[in-house]
């Protein structure tokens, strides 16, 4: 039996054709696997992406709220 991922095999009952669907159980683990891993790297490089970008948005509020607090110190508000 050759290795694929779905085979379909034709077998007649009363006359009418029906199909069945067979799935290599090894094949199908392996593919769930690599999609897994997959997204798990997707998913880590996104939390990466979230974390830097909330740090930065910090950064740049408290600079933000320092220069305005300055300003207005500077002007004798």
């Amino acid at each position: 039996m050759c290795p694929s991922l779905l085979s379909h095999f034709a077998f007649h009952v009363d006359g009418e054709i029906q199909f069945s669907f067979a799935v290599d159980g090894t094949l199908l683990l392996a593919s769930l696997s690599v999609v897994k891993a997959l997204l798990e790297v997707i998913c880590n490089i996104g939390g990466t992406v979230f974390a830097a970008i909330l740090i930065l948005r910090v950064i740049w509020a408290a600079v933000s709220h320092f220069q305005s607090s300055a300003n207005s110190f500077n002007q004798g508000s």
